[in-house]
């Protein structure tokens, strides 16, 4: 159905967006239809494999592709408390060629944080106005 709306209406430029399962959605999808923009709200797998993402996030060349990941974890004491599926989304996607940007939220409610549509709004300008350009190395450098 994306493809053939897509196709349809020439769209060029797709971002996606969810919360929960809904999150693990936009980052798949996002993912396969070469998203400018993914926004994954506490993304929790709900009767699914995760390992269909995790195995698309790592078999996927990334271009620059931009992600914003919001996450809830329980204690604001330590970061261990990251949800196992969620720290390794994100382990893998920083091993990515992505703009990834992670946004924790302390609270022991999952979805405690919900974008209004104005965050969502600034989120999106934000991210679309943002330019990332090939890294070059210089000759001679280190990095």
């Amino acid at each position: 159905m994306i493809k053939s709306f897509k196709k349809k209406y020439n769209i060029k430029n797709i971002i996606t967006y969810g919360l929960s399962m809904g999150g693990i959605s936009s980052i798949y999808y996002g993912i396969l239809f070469k998203a400018k923009l993914i926004i994954s709200i506490d993304p929790h797998p709900i009767n699914y494999d995760i390992n269909k993402l995790y195995d698309l996030i790592d078999k996927t060349n990334f271009n620059f592709e931009k992600v914003y990941l919001n996450y809830t974890f329980y204690d604001k004491n330590t970061k261990n408390n990251i949800p196992n599926h969620t720290n390794i989304i994100i382990q893998k996607l920083m091993l990515k060629n992505v703009l990834l940007t992670i946004q924790p939220y302390i609270s022991k409610v999952h979805l405690d944080f919900i974008t209004s549509k104005e965050y969502l709004f600034d989120l999106v300008n934000k991210f679309t106005m943002i330019s990332v350009d090939k890294y070059k190395k210089k000759p001679g450098s280190i990095i």
